[in-house]
This record gives C-alpha cells, sequence and structure tokens, in this order.
C-alpha cells in the first residue's frame, strides 16, 4: 500500500483521536489475540492541565483497566506509543491507524456517544 492510500485510509480515525478532548474515549478494534479474537483498544485523552498539548494512552481491557501504553506521538498513519516495565525498560510499538477499525467514541464532559457506521 502506497503512503498516500494509508493516509487516506486512516483519515477518519486520525481526524477522531486528534479531536479528543480530556475524558473522551475511541474505542477501535486492531489485530487478534492468540485465539483468533479481535482485540478492542481504547484511545484516551487524559491531559487536563495544557489543553494545546494533548496526552493520549491507549489500553486493552474494561473500564481503562488492563495493559496500557502512552502515546507519544500521533502521525498521519500511526500511534506511536511506549510504556516502561518495573525494571524501567522501555517498549514501543506503532500502531497503524489504517489497520483499525472505528466502533465508537464517547464525549465524556457532554454526556454523548458516537457510533459511525462503516463507509
Amino acid at each position: 500500500m502506497k503512503y498516500l492510500d494509508k493516509v487516506k485510509k486512516s483519515d477518519k480515525i486520525y481526524s477522531l483521536v486528534t479531536s479528543l478532548e480530556y475524558g473522551d474515549k475511541l474505542t477501535v478494534e486492531y489485530g487478534v489475540d492468540r485465539d483468533g479474537n479481535v482485540r478492542r483498544y481504547n484511545i484516551q485523552n487524559y491531559n487536563s492541565i495544557n489543553k494545546n498539548r494533548p496526552a493520549y494512552s491507549i489500553n486493552e481491557g474494561v473500564g481503562g483497566y488492563g495493559d496500557s501504553m502512552n502515546i507519544e506521538q500521533v502521525t498521519k498513519t500511526q500511534l506511536k506509543a511506549y510504556t516502561f516495565d518495573m525494571m524501567k525498560n522501555k517498549t514501543t510499538y506503532n500502531f497503524p491507524i489504517y489497520q483499525m477499525k472505528f466502533i465508537k467514541v464517547e464525549r465524556k464532559l457532554k454526556g454523548e456517544e458516537y457510533y459511525i457506521p462503516e463507509e
């Protein structure tokens, strides 16, 4: 797939991620586990202090609990994530936005939920 095709395919989720405000949550599906079940992730903006510099995290689990990574950078085609283990070892992963499937977005402060059907 050419880069411009990846950008075009990523556009909807990229726009939703960059529009997340404090407390908002975007749910996407990406990849499968070892049993072949689709994995579901929540992307959140957790920075309420500096609105000019949002801070995002991505986690797999219910209610924000479970495996989690911080998102260092949002590009047009990737979410660049990292985490540290208890021994201070850094692990990174680049989530390809163009391979994610949008499920829903929750606007916490407005109390709204949006489901956008697949095109």
